[in-house]
């Protein structure tokens, strides 16, 4: 393998395979590494990707696809169950190991390099690139040189400091795993103070009888994850496998800046998440995206530096900041609600008039009008305050 490269993709999740799928067929010379030995593993995403996802982006893969999201149980702290079918044919669930590794399979496809087993260890800028230091699951340690960079590393931040960039502030505490139910059959939410204090848990069918249960909260998530499988909302429906408990940061807040010289971030690494559910996939892609058109341009112009590469951290920013800043705002009000609060708020939820108003503005991946226009109905207001 060549050490000399245009690109270098740290991270073969969907951005960086995205990203440098877009850059092989500009006809750059892309290595894609990847830590792990195998693309996808171990995964930490329950894997609902909006429809509108395979609107924008036509070539994702559609093999991978294990069902479609029809409607939503959301179960209150009291056990009040009501079922919205708000986001009916605007989402999947996801193989998502199989969804990363055909995206990195695209990538390869394109002409990028992939390198699995391959952990980075340094970068270090130069005016010309980016020498860097990895290490491959053999042990063996190399040096490889690219005159770009972009770091599509999900939430492992300690290149961050290499490249002068400071990693994103805010999270949220993520804990998931996999069961068997015959009885669960639509997405389930449930919400809480002992289930998932300031945030939501779910459970989400995979097909062939198997179910994601997750929790996010501010901490302890694997434990509140513990006691919803073994509490009185799940422990007679499921049948607990030996899928372990993984869990992970959910960074809930953008980047101060994706971009320093010779060096872009995307994905989870920049911050570019829903903050009122933690998913990324989506947004990520879009990062994707972007940032695979401004390399293309500054590769056409030999122009590698910061100022030139800022219009790619405007780019994602104007299209994305404003989801952000409002999904902020509506998990800071959720958070402040006690569980009385909750049984009003999910019982209202079956009120015709207020689904009737969720449904006209609820976008499965734009969430700014949905928490305006729900937090804003004087009948949602009336129960809540």
């Amino acid at each position: 393998m060549s050490n000399r490269w245009d690109i270098c993709v740290v991270g073969a999740g969907p951005s960086g395979s995205y990203a440098a799928t877009k850059l092989a067929q500009a006809g750059l010379r892309v290595l894609l590494v990847e830590e792990h030995e195998m693309v996808g593993e171990p995964r930490h995403c329950t894997g609902i990707l909006g429809q509108e996802a395979y609107d924008q982006f036509t070539d994702l893969p559609r093999d991978v696809i294990q069902s479609e999201l029809t409607a939503a149980w959301i179960v209150s702290p009291s056990g009040v169950r009501v079922r919205t079918p708000w986001f009916q044919g605007k989402a999947v669930v996801l193989d998502r190991a199989r969804f990363d590794q055909a995206l990195a399979g695209m990538a390869t496809t394109a002409g990028a390099i992939l390198q699995p087993g391959c952990r980075v260890e340094s970068l270090q800028k130069d005016p010309d690139g980016v020498t860097i230091g990895v290490t491959y699951v053999s042990g063996t340690r190399e040096t490889l040189f690219a005159r770009t960079v972009i770091i599509a590393s999900g939430i492992s931040y300690r290149l961050h400091p290499q490249v002068d960039l400071v990693p994103p502030d805010q999270h949220l505490l993520c804990a998931q795993t996999e069961v068997e139910s015959d009885e669960i059959d639509e997405v389930e939410v449930y919400v809480g103070k002992n289930i998932a204090p300031g945030s939501f848990a779910w459970a989400v069918p995979a097909g062939e009888g198997r179910l994601r249960v997750g929790v996010t909260a501010n901490a302890r998530a694997a434990q509140y994850l513990e006691t919803l499988l073994s509490g009185p909302l799940l422990r007679d429906k499921i049948r607990r496998g030996t899928k372990p408990i993984q869990k992970r940061l959910v960074p809930i807040s953008p980047i101060a800046s994706s971009v320093s010289d010779r060096v872009l971030l995307v994905g989870d690494a920049a911050g570019q998440v829903k903050p009122t559910t933690g998913g990324g996939i989506f947004y990520g892609l879009i990062g994707a995206d972007l940032a695979a058109k401004t390399l293309v341009r500054a590769f056409a112009e030999g122009r590698f530096h910061r100022k030139f590469l800022q219009s790619y951290d405007t780019q994602w920013k104007r299209l994305l900041r404003g989801e952000a800043w409002m999904g902020r705002i509506g998990r800071k009000v959720f958070e402040h609600f006690s569980d009385q609060q909750l049984d009003r708020l999910v019982s209202v939820c079956s009120d015709d008039k207020v689904a009737q108003l969720v449904s006209r503005h609820a976008d499965f991946d734009w969430h700014s009008r949905s928490v305006i226009s729900f937090l804003t109905s004087p009948r949602v207001f009336s129960q809540l305050f």
